[in-house]
C-alpha cells in the first residue's frame, strides 16, 4: 500500500489530486479548516485538523499516522496564502504569517 499526505486538503486544487490518486493510495489529508473533517467520506482518506505553523500539532498529527504507518511515499503541500499589493504597503506583520505559512510551514 502506498500512503500520501496532502496539505491544504481544502483547496481546490488539493481536491482534485485527492480525486485522481484516491485509488492508489492512503491519504491523510491535513488542513487547519475544520470542514476538511467532513469534506472526505472514503475509507482510505484520514483526515486531521492541522495548523500546520504549530510543530505540536504536527506532532500530534505525526503520532495518528504512524499508528497506521511508518512510510510516506507522496508529500503535496498545498497549504499556503498569497498578499497582493506592493511590498513596501503590506505590514510586517502579515508578511511574517506569509512567511510562516508558505515557507517554514512547508518545512515543518
Amino acid at each position: 500500500m502506498k500512503y500520501a499526505i496532502i496539505s491544504g486538503a481544502c483547496g481546490g486544487l488539493a481536491s482534485q489530486i485527492i480525486s485522481v490518486i484516491k485509488n492508489d493510495f492512503v491519504i491523510f489529508a491535513i488542513d487547519k479548516d475544520e470542514r476538511l473533517l467532513t469534506k472526505y467520506k472514503e475509507e482510505n482518506i484520514y483526515s486531521y485538523v492541522c495548523d500546520i505553523t504549530d510543530i505540536n500539532a504536527i506532532n500530534d498529527v505525526k503520532v495518528q499516522i504512524l499508528k497506521i504507518t511508518n512510510h510516506i511515499d507522496l508529500v503535496i503541500n498545498f497549504a499556503g496564502i498569497v498578499m497582493l499589493g506592493s511590498t513596501l504597503e503590506i505590514p510586517s506583520d502579515k508578511v511574517l504569517k506569509l512567511l510562516n505559512i508558505n515557507v517554514i510551514g512547508m518545512y515543518n
